[in-house]
């Protein structure tokens, strides 16, 4: 098992604290060696360990029988979602070894219990400790469970748990997981939410996924021979629309979703999140969030749903004893390491352990890596961010909840054997046929339903979209595919060659980082960690710790050392990204030459019903230099300020509605007035923005191998490791055309997620007068005198630059300046930076099928949720009608859409666009 944070870190023969990479004296690396060592033993005698299963099966087992090289796996690729008959598995797989099966059953159980136990014991309440009050131990661990009851579902009354899910939820919860032990599949854990459940102000891998939950779970899932991915995919400064817009294109494919927004988003854009987590995606999820809008009674209370109690968490107070009381700075040393300070008895004492709250560093000093410069403190410690412990807390929360659904998986195993025979029937793992009656049970209460949902009203411009399957591409990260899915990929290159595109070669390293020494548990207290790597296994011999020689003049050992940091990287890449290409592949249909061919006279059909009138082609020889900025055909507009409307939110809605039932040529490319060819050539004045502070070395994609571009060259906090970044691609009125192609559009949606108030120098067209310079058509290759040398800014000079500083944003937002952030923090208003002659052109295959003009551009700039704007550039509900002939297995159409600015009185000024979605 790797991960990007700490040497050794799920070696139970190796402390991680040990590491030759620290910069301490080899004396003490040893003696913490020895340490560590003792330490395990220690916990192998009083917790017991996991021992490998063909340790304990006879030698007569029909496993021993044939070699181990010999041995067939089971073809999962064959069908789709990896659920394959139990006759298609051969009969040597450990699937069909009832031996097999039975000590596996009785040896995971056993880790399950020890793990959990460990999670109760680390906060205060051993259930094995000699003078245990086992009576009030169990009273409080009845709390410090999981509800599977309705009568523990949020509203109910008797709701004592501290989280719960709907016994569907659960009954979910167990299929999946069944599935997934059956099947060796990954199981996906992935959070959705704003800064403070991503973790700022901590370490990234601190955080409530990683540190709070992914770090003990994933040698249970590995030793159960499933791999766990968990990703947190916070934002500082934002909701979560920016991501559910994409659908699982951005987040990614999820088991166990959790929402985790709320105080940035409380909106109806939730009840989209909702949706889209039903509807998007191969995987069907538990949906955990403390906002399930209408989700339970739109399905009488069936969704796989669930969530935390937090009222009851953080609310019970000493006198419940739920979590052992800090009463003062003496006593609190005496209370478990890990409830310290969680449980204040006293209001008035609310600022103890204000110092401990966080412990997170910058650097921890290590032999092959040299900052270049001082490190600092890590910043966005806000006073409404959690410390590590609050997120270490809810992390055990989630665990405790696999945990459980593990524990009931095996039970489930062992009666459906008891009562059907072995192997076990498919009827209890399947997972397809689960996931198809989940949503359309939805899907039918959606369309039976006499009002509109709050995502349709929301979206009343576009309701669809609430019941489509989005899917998306996107410049924020982090990013589920990483590097991968950028709207850069599909931007096309102007005919010199031209795109917007980030470079590499900025990190300073990209190995994984030392655990700090500040962070490691205390002598004593229970290490649940420890219990879940623990195994009676023998430690391997012969291997050589050193990574690297002592002699570090030697030019050739330091090539090596380049090498073999650049190799664990790439292991780490591969591992942590063949599940989804493997996702992908059982997924992606298979496409015939009959096929590409019917999808090719579906493109000519729909491009001949975008155009109904002849137009005359512009003459080629037309200098390109005169082209203006604004066309005279164009709609025009009033000069005065009567189009700025008013900042109400449900009037922008209003306002967007009427926009598209008046003007229905606005996506509705069958009335379009097409351009020529000619017209419609990528720009080249398109760049990133902000520049230089993105590196293709990096690897955000929210995971415990995630490598942040906090590491790039300057950076004062180095092993912060924050994947949060808010980029785009950013263009004005003298940029050109932005030319993008999405290969499979199946609904006729297309939206922009853009930003009218980013406005970034734009250095690539700082001296231009003209459109794209006069160069549209232009195919000189760039060299080092062509334009793209106006993009040559520095890092220093960026990164003094930022949208929305996060705790100044959400300062705003906690203190109900929503509407008039941007007055609030001094930020230009819509007025100063939409010129009141603006245009924006919207091009489908070629053909212009509307123009936005200021007036109503601007009712799509309010946001839904916080910092997410979105705008419409196609929305034909006769799309698949008009191209799929009635073939249910119709893959979509590949579109290309093009948008560009145009303005008169202000060329210069600048717009983003940092997402593209489509259905």
């Amino acid at each position: 098992l790797i991960n990007a944070y700490g040497h050794y870190v799920h070696d139970e023969f190796r402390s991680p604290y040990a590491s030759h990479l620290y910069s301490m004296p080899k004396e003490a690396l040893e003696k913490e060696q020895e340490r560590f060592l003792k330490q395990m033993k220690s916990v192998r005698e009083e917790w017991g360990a996991w021992t490998d299963i063909v340790n304990r099966l006879p030698d007569n087992n029909p496993l021993f029988q044939t070699g181990k090289e010999e041995r067939v796996n089971p073809d999962f690729k064959s069908v789709l979602l990896r659920d394959l008959p139990n006759s298609k598995f051969p009969l040597e797989s450990w699937q069909m070894n009832e031996g097999y099966v039975s000590t596996f059953m009785d040896e995971a159980k056993a880790l399950i219990t020890r793990v959990k136990e460990g999670i109760y014991a680390e906060y205060g309440f051993p259930i094995h400790k000699k003078g245990t009050d086992l009576k009030y131990i169990e009273e409080i661990i009845s709390k410090f469970s999981i509800g599977t009851e309705p009568k523990d579902i949020p509203g109910k009354i008797g709701n004592t748990k501290i989280a719960w899910l709907t016994p569907s939820g659960m009954d979910g919860l167990v299929r999946k997981l069944l599935h997934g032990l059956i099947t060796n599949d990954d199981f996906y854990v992935v959070l959705s939410g704003h800064s403070a459940a991503a973790g700022h102000g901590n370490n990234f891998q601190q955080n409530k996924v990683l540190g709070g939950m992914h770090h003990i779970l994933e040698p249970v899932f590995d030793k159960l021979g499933m791999r766990l991915i968990s990703r947190n995919m916070g934002m500082g400064g934002v909701g979560t629309l920016q991501f559910s817009m994409a659908g699982k294109s951005v987040l990614g494919e999820a088991d166990f979703l959790v929402w985790d927004s709320s105080m940035t988003e409380n909106g109806k854009t939730v009840d989209f999140f909702n949706k889209q987590a039903i509807f998007s995606g191969a995987r069907m999820p538990i949906l955990f969030s403390s906002s399930l809008f209408g989700l339970l009674p739109e399905t009488n209370n069936t969704a796989w749903a669930g969530g935390i109690n937090y009222g009851f968490f953080y609310s019970q107070g000493a006198q419940n004893g739920f979590l052992p009381p800090t009463i003062d700075e003496v006593q609190a040393k005496k209370v478990p390491y890990a409830a310290r300070y969680l449980n204040i008895a006293k209001a008035e004492n609310h600022k103890l352990g204000a110092e401990e709250k966080y412990n997170s560093i910058c650097w921890e000093d290590r032999t092959d890596v040299q900052p270049d410069v001082d490190q600092g403190i890590p910043g966005g410690r806000a006073s409404w961010h959690p410390g590590f412990r609050s997120h270490q807390m809810e992390g055990r929360i989630y665990s405790l909840i696999l945990l459980e659904g593990l524990k009931q998986a095996f039970e489930l195993w062992e009666r459906g054997i008891e009562t059907d025979g072995f192997p076990l029937s498919e009827n209890y793992w399947h997972v397809k046929e689960a996931y198809q009656t989940q949503r359309e049970t939805y899907r039918t209460h959606i369309r039976e339903k006499q009002e509109p949902s709050a995502c349709e009203q929301q979206f009343a411009f576009s309701p669809r979209i609430c019941t489509s399957a989005m899917s998306g591409y996107g410049m924020w990260a982090p990013h589920n595919m990483a590097n991968k899915d950028l709207v850069t990929d599909i931007i096309q290159p102007a005919p010199n060659g031209y795109k917007p595109q980030y470079a590499g070669d900025i990190l300073q390293y990209d190995s994984f980082d030392l655990l700090p020494h500040i962070q490691r548990i205390p002598d004593g207290e229970v290490d649940v960690h420890a219990i879940a790597i623990a195994t009676t296994n023998s430690p391997p011999e012969g291997l050589d710790h050193d990574f690297i020689e002592e002699d570090n003049n030697n030019n050739d050992n330091n090539e090596n050392t380049t090498e073999n940091r650049r190799m664990l990287r790439s292991i780490s890449q591969g591992a942590i990204h063949h599940a989804s290409q493997q996702q992908k592949e059982i997924l992606k249909p298979k496409k015939s030459s009959e096929d590409m061919k019917s999808l090719s006279s579906h493109k000519e059909q729909y491009d001949d019903a975008t155009t109904q009138k002849e137009t005359t082609k512009p003459n080629k020889n037309e200098k390109e230099e005169k082209t203006p900025l604004h066309n005279e055909n164009m709609d025009s507009i009033d000069d005065g300020n009567s189009w700025i409307p008013p900042l109400s939110k449900r009037h922008h809605r209003e306002l967007q509605n009427d926009i598209l039932q008046k003007e229905l040529i606005i996506l509705a490319p069958k009335n379009s007035d097409p351009a020529g060819e000619e017209d419609i050539v990528p720009g080249r004045g398109w760049d990133l923005h902000p520049k230089d502070t993105y590196s293709l070395d990096s690897y955000c994609d929210g995971s415990s191998v995630s490598i942040p571009n906090n590491r790039a060259h300057g950076s004062k906090c180095l092993m912060y490791g924050s994947n949060d970044a808010h980029n785009a691609v950013s263009g004005n009125s003298l940029s050109g055309w932005l030319v993008m192609k999405i290969p499979k559009i199946k609904e006729g949606i297309i939206l922009a997620r853009m930003e009218w108030w980013c406005s970034p120098p734009m250095e690539i067209t700082n001296d231009w007068t003209t459109v794209n310079n006069g160069k549209t058509t232009d195919t000189a290759p760039l060299n080092a005198t062509d334009d793209v040398s106006h993009r040559e800014l520095s890092l220093q000079q960026n990164q003094g630059y930022t949208n929305y500083p996060d705790d100044e944003y959400e300062y705003n937002i906690l203190n109900n300046n929503n509407d008039n952030h941007h007055r609030e923090l001094g930020k230009p208003t819509r007025d100063q930076l939409i010129p009141k002659d603006f245009f924006m052109d919207v091009a489908i295959n070629k053909h212009i099928v509307y123009t936005y003009t200021a007036e109503t551009w601007t009712p799509f700039s309010v946001e839904p949720s916080k910092n997410c704007a979105v705008w419409p550039l196609l929305n034909d509900p006769e799309f698949r009608s008009k191209l799929s002939s009635g073939n249910e297995n119709w893959q979509g159409e590949e579109i290309e859409v093009a948008i560009r600015f145009r303005s008169e009185s202000n060329p210069q000024q600048g717009f983003c666009l940092s997402h593209l979605y489509y259905a």
